[in-house]
């Protein structure tokens, strides 16, 4: 039997993805604002800043902003309209990846006082790496519904 391929039809909701944007802007004004705080590369006090803008880079600026911004996709075929859904475990083991690679890439650069392109460009591609890890562990098992 043959059948005739269809393309989905695409639609996104663009107040969806101006919230993502603000939610993403927000998340890494907030990040710098935590770095900024830093008085000293050692010291408790600087570990827990260091730990917070890690978990609101990756939680907020990362994580959530696509997550959200996922949410503005609705995919029409055959008159039947289809949202992502995610696995909870999956999505949930992203957000660790990313809070994680985030926290490793900042540690890289933030255990010094100077800030060198030998430490700047591996903390970067870690960073880059999180996200790309995050953003296929979320959609490793999704499904529409």
């Amino acid at each position: 039997m043959e059948y005739a391929a269809e393309a989905a039809q695409q639609n996104y909701d663009g107040g969806i993805i101006f919230v993502s944007y603000l939610i993403s802007v927000i998340g890494a004004q907030t990040t710098l604002e935590l770095l900024n705080r830093r008085t000293h590369i050692t010291g408790l006090y600087n570990w827990f800043l260091l730990a917070a803008a890690a978990f609101v880079m990756g939680a907020v600026s990362i994580w959530s902003m696509h997550f959200i911004g996922n949410n503005s996709l609705t995919l029409t075929v055959h008159d039947s309209t289809y949202q992502l859904s995610y696995s909870a475990g999956y999505t949930f083991a992203s957000l660790v990846v990313v809070i994680a690679c985030m926290f490793l890439a900042f540690i890289f650069v933030g255990i010094t006082e100077d800030a060198k392109i030998t430490r700047i460009a591996p903390s970067g591609i870690l960073a880059g790496l999180g996200v790309v890890c995050m953003h296929y562990m979320g959609k490793l098992f999704n499904d529409f519904n």
